[in-house]
């Protein structure tokens, strides 16, 4: 770890990628870069964690979201069995 803060892009479960930055607005900078470039993937789970007192800052897509998402998609799956 080189940074304060740390940004973590999974997809499916699985760690993909990840970075930290000591700068909390270059942190925000690629997160939201991170975002753009991989949001669209299936299940892709992006947080923005400060390290030092293990706050997530932000993540994407939003708890909420995230959650309906996944139960949407398990319905989905349920019917077409």
């Amino acid at each position: 770890m080189t940074g304060r803060y740390r940004v973590t892009v999974a997809i499916e479960g699985q760690q993909m990628l990840r970075g930290w930055w000591q700068d909390e607005s270059v942190a925000r900078r690629k997160f939201t870069g991170w975002v753009g470039e991989h949001g669209v993937r299936p299940h892709a789970r992006i947080i923005l964690t400060d390290e030092e007192t293990g706050a997530t800052l932000t993540q994407w897509p939003d708890t909420e979201s995230y959650r309906l998402a996944h139960t949407t998609a398990q319905a989905e799956q349920a019917q077409a069995s």
